[in-house]
């Protein structure tokens, strides 16, 4: 039996120098050359803003995003843009024959947060759950991340792009 392979790596790296000196870099990889990502711009003529069907090729397997600044100015600034979206492919997780297919919507952060001090990513996603099937309709009853408040409680139906 195949092992399953996990669908997206996140890395976050931090080299702070001070409050707003230092260097910050997100990167998002896939384990395979076939899946990836596809930055995309939103569609502003049109009522639905998003492609409808994902691409089946053109993807990369690593999105990067840097951020470096000195206290004078900002010397790299590589992050998603306020019209911008992420399509991706990832393997299915139980036949490495089959893709899913999803996208990353904004608003679309990460860094330190003070506030809970610990290191967050912050994104809206949609995740198609039936393999081969490149339909991005958003339907936030088949996310697989479920948002949970305090006490455990599923609330992920309260949350929609």
């Amino acid at each position: 039996m195949e092992k399953a392979k996990k669908p997206i790596y996140i890395y976050y790296y931090r080299d702070a120098k001070g409050m707003f000196t230092g260097k910050w870099v997100l990167r998002m990889k896939t384990d395979s050359p076939d899946t990836g990502f596809i930055r995309k711009n939103l569609d502003d003529y049109s009522k639905f803003k998003t492609v409808y069907h994902a691409p089946e090729i053109g993807y990369t397997n690593m999105l990067k995003f840097v951020s470096e600044r000195t206290a004078e100015k900002i010397l790299i600034n590589t992050k998603l843009k306020d019209d911008e979206y992420i399509i991706f492919k990832v393997q299915n997780s139980t036949n490495s024959t089959m893709y899913n297919y999803g996208k990353i919507y904004q608003p679309f952060t990460y860094g330190w947060n003070r506030r809970h001090e610990k290191y967050m990513i912050h994104f809206t996603y949609y995740y198609n759950p039936v393999p081969d099937d490149r339909n991005l309709e958003f339907d936030p009853k088949q996310n697989i991340i479920k948002i949970l408040d305090k006490r455990g409680k599923d609330i992920s139906h309260g949350f929609a792009p």
